[in-house]
């Protein structure tokens, strides 16, 4: 048996799940269209009874009646069904963010910013859309095309059997449109979801491209997008420009046949009047079903497009981008960690991409206490190793373990409790700087604890000529310099009282004065902490108490700076550059 792909069976559950309002909305839809076949008949007597002189006003009530009792029970259908659209939106935007945030850190740097954002804002209105609307209007308006069929052959069968051909005709039309405009619409969503991209990387990297002279530059690959975006919907307006109007005319060919066939009829004297008037308001009711039912192949491309997107994000959940394909569950806990806050035994790791071995065999013990430095040139993987602790990728092979236990998929959340993680790219949004301390914390802790760190950090005094903790520093910290950002991020990392403070280079985009400010802060932190910090200057590393020099993901080198110096190899290759010029100790002061 062939196997269900992933969305469809994502959309038969979520149709299970919402059957109770489903049924009740083709409950109305069932009333409604019953209500609807039995108005024409009663507006045919209304008029039988005007012409025989009979008296009108009980089939006048009813026929009132009955446009009461459909507009009752479309609005109560209307309202049933938009609350399950709503419903369905949330549900499918929620099921988006489960899985996005399941997803291991590759996948989610894997598409832009605009491409996620795309799949929650546009996405799931399609899906609800075709569950809370398309589906029970489907069921609805084919009901009523086979009932108003039936029920106009029974009237006057030579009547409708030329507008029947020209309808079908035209449904045949509109469906065939459906398929390609259904493709443009999914392309046109993907290049918007690309000019999202690319002005959401326009304005953070607005600084570069300002002092670059790169305004027209940017701007003109926005604007290819851009017009890339409009040649796909002019495409889009040709095919319904074309085809739209052979569908319409199509229709109004049909009704005229109904009159001439009709008129005919009635000059015969095979048709009377008011049946004339009945078929009439029935090829109507036909006509606006059949619109309706042309318009549900566009609904199921719309919705299976969306549902693709959604499958797309289930796959990189289950990729092999956080689990490599093999890895093992290495031991729960290793005996000899006793002196170590965590260790590297014989690691392995490669890009899932690319294949680039990025660590080679790798064995790292690193101290409980005292400022680590990961010291190496760019690409020796030294944000890897930072990776491997925090779990956002395992090991091809080997293992990777902290205070003992061994970091896997089952045990990296509770691990991660203890670990703060600091980019070195610190992340600071725009609001106050106590939505910024605040910021993944399920609760903000008190007032005095985040003024008693951010003494720690350095940035009371500066507070304390602004509003304090509700200072508002603009997007992205505008307001605040590159060292008072860093600051503000080890300050945010502290508020969770974490053991281990891991540092990717934390100093690459500081001055020379800065760098100094903040050695000194992490050397201070590592009094209490393990503090873990890349980098590949020596000017961060002046303070370190332990080293581990990576190469070409080799450690080459481990040890204390006394220990390092002696070996004559990179390491003092590093300190020599500086001890001329800058007058360094090889030995951690």
């Amino acid at each position: 048996m062939q196997r269900k792909r992933p969305s469809e069976i994502r959309l038969s559950h979520h149709l299970r799940t919402h059957y109770k309002p489903l049924l009740l909305g083709l409950a109305l839809a069932v009333v409604t269209t019953v209500c609807s076949i039995v108005q024409p008949f009663w507006a045919g007597e209304l008029i039988a009874r005007v012409q025989d002189s009979r008296p009108v006003i009980k089939s006048l009530a009813f026929v009132i009646g009955l446009s009461l009792l459909v507009a009752f029970s479309s609005g109560l259908q209307q309202f049933i069904l938009g609350s399950l659209t709503e419903d369905s939106t949330a549900n499918w935007r929620y099921r988006f963010l489960r899985s996005f945030f399941a997803l291991p850190l590759l996948s989610r740097q894997s598409r832009g910013g605009g491409w996620f954002s795309s799949r929650l804002v546009t996405d799931p209105p399609m899906v609800g859309r075709f569950i809370g609307g398309s589906v029970v209007q489907f069921v609805q308006n084919s009901i009523l095309l086979l009932i108003a069929i039936t029920v106009m052959f029974t009237i006057d069968a030579p009547t409708i059997l030329f507008p029947i051909v020209l309808s079908i005709m035209s449904l045949l039309v509109a469906i065939g449109v459906s398929k390609p405009a259904g493709r443009l619409r999914s392309l046109i969503q993907g290049q918007n979801s690309t000019m999202s991209d690319k002005i959401m990387t326009a304005v953070s990297a607005s600084p570069l491209i300002i002092s670059s002279n790169a305004d027209d530059l940017v701007r003109g690959e926005i604007e290819t997008s851009v017009q890339s975006s409009r040649n796909s919907g002019v495409r889009l307006n040709k095919i319904y420009s074309m085809l739209g109007p052979i569908s319409v005319t199509l229709m109004q060919i049909a009704y005229a046949g109904v009159f001439v066939v009709g008129g005919w009829r009635v000059a015969s004297g095979h048709l009377g009047f008011p049946e004339l008037i009945t078929f009439l308001m029935l090829f109507n009711i036909f006509q606006t079903a059949l619109q309706e039912v042309a318009g549900f192949p566009a609904a199921i491309s719309e919705c299976k497009a969306a549902l693709g997107h959604f499958s797309e994000i289930s796959r990189m959940n289950s990729s092999s981008n956080d689990i490599p394909q093999g890895f093992q569950t290495p031991s729960s806990t290793i005996d000899d960690a006793t002196n170590s806050s965590f260790v590297f035994e014989s690691v392995n790791y490669s890009y899932p991409a690319s294949g680039e071995v990025v660590l080679q065999d790798l064995n790292l013990a690193v101290p409980t206490t005292g400022l680590t430095a990961i010291i190496g040139s760019s690409g020796s993987g030294k944000s890897t190793c930072l990776g491997l602790i925090e779990g956002f990728f395992f090991p091809d092979s080997g293992r990777v373990y902290v205070d003992g236990v061994a970091v896997t998929p089952e045990t990296v959340n509770a691990i991660r409790e203890n670990i703060a993680y600091v980019d070195q790219e610190s992340l600071v949004i725009g609001g106050s700087i106590r939505e910024n301390l605040c910021f993944s914390l399920t609760e903000c802790p008190p007032d005095e604890f985040m003024y008693q760190i951010l003494r720690r950090v350095g940035l009371s005094e500066w507070l304390d000529n602004r509003d304090g903790l509700e200072t508002e520093i603009g997007v992205s910290g505008v307001s605040m310099s590159g060292g008072q950002k860093q600051r503000l991020a080890i300050a945010r990392a502290l508020l969770s009282s974490p053991k281990i403070l891991l540092f990717d280079e934390p100093t690459s985009n500081l001055d020379g004065h800065t760098e100094d400010l903040i050695v000194s802060l992490l050397k201070d932190l590592a009094t209490d902490h393990t503090v873990v910090v890349t980098a590949h200057r020596f000017s961060t590393i002046a303070k370190a108490d332990f080293i581990c020099v990576l190469s070409f993901g080799e450690c080459l080198e481990q040890g204390s700076p006394e220990a390092l110096y002696s070996l004559n190899g990179y390491y003092r290759d590093l300190v020599d550059q500086h001890l001329s010029r800058d007058n360094f100790s090889p030995v951690a002061n």
